[in-house]
């Protein structure tokens, strides 16, 4: 299973289901760590022979503070120190770091010689392949934490219409503490049904305001909206120090279009203090994400799962809750969208003593709904309400009804948005009689 990381690259993630980046680019600017030189390829001679095993077409670059990525004459800044070679700029991935395109896809080795020359170049901090890493090993597992973690997620509620929640008390980031997740949630409160909010508590509560500045540092929410079991999209803060309360913007980016959506499609990150539902009756700090629905899915459905991941230098690979989409069970909405469900189709009614038996069918088209409501009425147009039954499923019964009198169902479906409109037209349906016990037969005295 393979999730696109943090910062633009894919991570291909092994049977441990733990991402391992094997330099520093995923946790910040630092100066990457290179494998030794592969012997040397010639990137100047046009008669060259082709690369043996293309298969990276862009690096991962950072400027220097104040440099314009692009030269006058439209090249990726510093193309001359790589002669031979086109480099086209590319995309801002956020953290001062651009994507920088080749003209052909390269082989591994190739793209580490072509990205060390370009960090020679003044104007460049570093450079690096764009490339898939695999895990080779099991992480080391620390001690069991002391922590008394709540074990089962908070159910649905009318102040929170939707929750998911994912324990993640594994302690599977190895020495690092600050960069391990230990609980992870998202959920729609009631007051903004818009929103989405995500919960991110690290094992070790945060109170340093400047750990985000480090430049070791990084977190992120990875959204698959498509159930493939690879990100989609990436949520990323901006490097800020926060006191309790403060927040900086998120970012979303879209690895599909291997660039950032407009400032108008972003949220925030909250530094947050206080209790947590994950860990009851102690005071900790937590970050909180916060984004609209429609920056996510627009004005279409998706089936939209997250994992939220945390990194910094003693495990630069970076702790993912839930470990993987495909191996673990992801933070799961279910097919959502920005709007409520249609109506329900194929609405039907059979008389039960006293009441009646409705079913249907679920809207053809997604959101999926939450739950749906039948209501029987005394006339088929306006008239008063008489029963209702709400349900997740596609069929419940009205009880309480007047026998022999007739009754028009509607049904509508719901989720956190709202309500849909009604099934139309209404169906027209008439309660049996209530039954009335036979006398009993062959009944003899007893002697």
């Amino acid at each position: 299973m393979a999730t696109k990381a943090a910062l633009g690259r894919r991570v291909v993630v092994g049977a441990a289901g733990v991402a391992l980046c094997a330099s520093s680019l995923a946790t910040g600017l630092t100066t990457p760590a290179f494998a030794a030189p592969a012997p040397a390829v010639d990137l100047t001679t046009a008669d060259a022979p082709a690369d043996p095993s293309p298969e990276i077409s862009r690096l991962i670059v950072a400027y220097e503070p104040g440099v314009s990525p692009v030269t006058p004459g439209g090249a990726a800044t510093g193309s001359g120190a790589v002669p031979g070679v086109e480099l086209s700029p590319g995309d801002a991935l956020g953290s001062g770091m651009r994507t920088v395109e080749l003209g052909d896809a390269v082989s591994e080795e190739t793209a580490e010689q072509i990205a060390a020359r370009l960090a020679k170049d003044p104007r460049v901090a570093w450079a690096e392949p764009d490339r898939f890493i695999e895990l080779v090993a099991d992480p080391v597992k620390d001690v069991e934490p002391p922590l008394e973690v709540a074990t089962a997620c908070t159910e649905s509620s009318s102040v929170e219409p939707i929750a998911r929640c994912y324990d993640d008390d594994n302690l599977d980031a190895g020495a690092s503490l600050d960069a391990e997740i230990i609980w992870a949630d998202a959920y729609v409160t009631a007051a903004a049904p818009t929103r989405l909010i995500i919960d991110i508590v690290p094992y070790v509560a945060i109170w340093d305001p400047n750990w985000l500045l480090r430049s070791d540092v990084s977190m992120a929410t990875e959204i698959d909206l498509d159930s493939d079991d690879v990100a989609d999209l990436s949520l990323r803060p901006v490097p800020a120090s926060l006191a309790t309360g403060q927040t900086t913007p998120l970012t979303i980016y879209d690895y599909d279009s291997a660039s950032t959506r407009g400032d108008s499609c972003g949220g925030v990150l909250t530094r947050r203090t206080g209790t947590h539902r994950a860990l009851p009756g102690r005071t900790y700090s937590w970050w909180e994400m916060s984004v609209n629905w429609s920056c996510l899915v627009g004005s279409a459905s998706a089936n939209v799962r997250l994992m939220a991941r945390t990194a910094d230098y003693l495990w630069p690979g970076g702790d993912y809750a839930p470990n993987s989409f495909d191996t673990q069970t992801p933070i799961d909405f279910g097919i959502l969208g920005s709007t409520p469900p249609a109506a329900p189709t194929s609405v039907s009614a059979s008389p039960i003593p006293a009441g009646l038996e409705i079913s249907w069918s679920a809207p053809p088209t997604p959101p999926t709904p939450a739950g749906y409501t039948a209501r029987a009425y005394d006339d088929s147009v306006a008239g008063t309400l008489r029963a209702s039954c709400t349900t997740a499923t596609t069929t419940c019964s009205l009880t309480g009804l007047t026998a022999g009198t007739a009754y028009w169902i509607d049904v509508i479906s719901t989720n956190f948005l709202g309500n849909s409109v009604a099934s139309a037209p209404r169906v027209q349906a008439t309660p049996a009689a209530a039954q009335v016990p036979s006398a009993p037969q062959s009944l003899q005295a007893r002697t």
